[in-house]
């Protein structure tokens, strides 16, 4: 009895340990993309907008066709996040984004991302496409200047 006691107690420990490391990794991964999503600039055309109703993490995708950014000169682990962004070789962009963000956009708004920003403009208004929360992607409150 001992020894099943203490071995449910190691396997509950390092489960924990591990649960830990993942979510360390997950943290880490977050936030190296979405530096890398605010140190980009591009310009381009929204070419069309989805809508996923079963999703949890990217309801809202827009799809950006990018007139002054080259994807084959990003390095390969910065072209794609899921559920979050991907860019592929045409040099398209699809990118989750907020609920009042996509339902402002529409095909063929002109979209401009400035360099360390968190934000784009479509169509010269300003909406926040990153959160400010550390961990989180999609914000939950946008804003126009």
């Amino acid at each position: 009895m001992k020894t099943v006691l203490l071995y449910l107690i190691t396997v509950l420990f390092f489960s924990c340990d591990f649960a830990r490391g993942v979510r360390a990794d997950a943290q880490k991964q977050i936030l190296s993309h979405k530096k890398f999503i605010k140190e980009i600039s591009f310009t381009g055309d929204i070419i069309s907008l989805e809508n996923c109703k079963d999703c949890s993490f990217n309801k809202y995708q827009i799809i950006i066709n990018l007139k002054d950014l080259n994807i084959s000169e990003i390095k390969l682990s910065n072209q794609s996040y899921p559920p979050y962004y991907t860019m592929n070789a045409q040099n398209k962009l699809s990118i989750s984004v907020s609920e009042k963000l996509y339902k402002e956009a529409r095909k063929g708004f002109e979209i401009e991302k400035k360099t360390n920003s968190e934000s784009i403009f479509i169509n010269g208004k300003k909406y926040e496409l990153l959160s400010k929360e550390k961990y989180e992607w999609i914000p939950k409150v946008n804003f126009e200047e």
